[in-house]
């Protein structure tokens, strides 16, 4: 069966598995951003990716856990920090490229990022980092989060410069100086 242009404009066409969806407009983040918890006895994390504004503390060691607030580029220290990010691929799959630190972030047990989180579109991804490993990582992206919803001129080919990323937002937890945030 076929379908007119009004019934594919009000979505009741299905694409078929693979192919790219004809809306290219840039989705909305489907939840807030995660809200990163704390310990102050036992030093645990907890993440929490769909927090209800004005929810309670979580409960560690018999008491509230603390909330860390990430630090931004503006902070003391921020060179050690800033996250660089480069997306690679196509218009249908592609990933994520991080990179945190002007110059590479120390790896040493005492001073090191110990995980990273990208906040996308569709939820959020995790990645932890061993000792000794440099905090390069790749995220990849998939479904909404990987698809290119720009159609400008000057993204088309090989000049896209996937400005419809922005938003992503890229955590960096770092075991001497705390949370770090920088966005896309």
């Amino acid at each position: 069966m076929r379908l007119n242009n009004t019934e594919e404009r009000r979505g009741l066409a299905t694409p078929m598995p693979g192919m790219r969806p004809k809306n290219s407009t840039k989705p909305g983040f489907s939840a807030p951003p995660p809200v990163f918890w704390q310990c102050v006895h036992c030093r645990r994390m907890l993440i929490e990716p769909q927090a209800a504004p004005g929810s309670a503390a979580p409960d560690c060691c018999a008491t509230p856990m603390q909330a860390l607030a990430a630090q931004n580029a503006d902070a003391p220290g921020a060179h050690d920090h800033r996250v660089a990010m480069q997306v690679f691929g196509g218009f249908d799959a592609n990933a994520l490229t991080v990179s945190v630190g002007e110059t590479p972030h120390p790896t040493e047990a005492a001073h090191r990022i110990l995980w990273l989180y990208l906040y996308t579109f569709q939820g959020g991804q995790l990645k932890f980092l061993s000792p000794g490993e440099p905090a390069n990582v790749t995220f990849p992206l998939a479904g909404k989060d990987a698809y290119v919803y720009c159609d400008r001129r000057i993204c088309k080919g090989r000049r896209c410069k996937f400005n419809c990323k922005r938003g992503f937002r890229v955590f960096a937890y770092c075991s001497r100086d705390g949370l770090w945030l920088s966005a896309f």
